[in-house]
């Protein structure tokens, strides 16, 4: 399951059909959650940042079946599966959704090389609300991702690109999660690999 990393191909899609803008507001509804930032008033870009699963139920609902589902299919998203109407909210937090570490390099490399069927105005977008980090010359987009299970492994991912010069370095970890003190190691690890290779060396 992708988990809350999917909430890239899921801005893509909201984006790229007019559902929503960098302006549009997500109003709160009123119900506390867990997770204290999502109790307010969000725009996509604050949703993307908080992981804020309601405003992408929100989105999924006012898309629909057909357009979510479509979506995955042109993005070529893993295995592109939304299932029945009824998990159209739940779909890439239940294992419906799938894709494998390999898959999300794919998916985030033609992204990065803005080669997938989207507008300019969806990849600036895009671009802007993915930004998680940024040195004096490098800038990391990027997504966490967090399947929780009662049953089964939780699962950590840690997803996307550095550009660092002229030099582009895509990323996709994902990590078996005994506990809640292996959720900073999602970034540390990958953080680690990537300095260990030299990408943060932009001269």
């Amino acid at each position: 399951s992708p988990a809350s990393t999917s909430k890239i191909p899921h801005s893509l899609i909201a984006l790229e059909n007019g559902l929503v803008t960098p302006e549009t507001i997500f109003q709160w509804d009123g119900i506390p959650r867990s997770n204290r930032a999502w109790n307010k008033d969000h725009t996509l870009q604050s949703a993307f940042q908080n992981s804020v699963v309601w405003v992408y139920q929100e989105i999924a609902r006012t898309a629909g079946q057909t357009v979510m589902s479509d979506g995955l299919k042109r993005l070529d998203y893993g295995n592109a599966t939304v299932g029945t109407i009824d998990q159209l909210t739940t779909y890439w937090l239940d294992g419906t959704l799938s894709i494998s570490a390999l898959e999300q390099i794919e998916f985030l490399t033609t992204l990065a090389l803005e080669r997938l069927p989207l507008s300019k105005a969806t990849y600036a977008t895009a671009r802007d609300i993915m930004i998680s980090d940024a040195g004096a010359e490098w800038t990391m987009r990027s997504k966490t991702g967090w399947r929780y299970s009662k049953t089964d492994m939780d699962i950590g991912w840690f997803v996307g690109w550095l550009e660092c010069g002229h030099e582009t370095y895509v990323f996709a970890l994902n990590m078996d999660m005994p506990d809640t003190r292996s959720l900073s190691k999602r970034k540390s690890v990958t953080y680690q690999v990537l300095q260990e290779i030299g990408a943060f060396d932009c001269s």
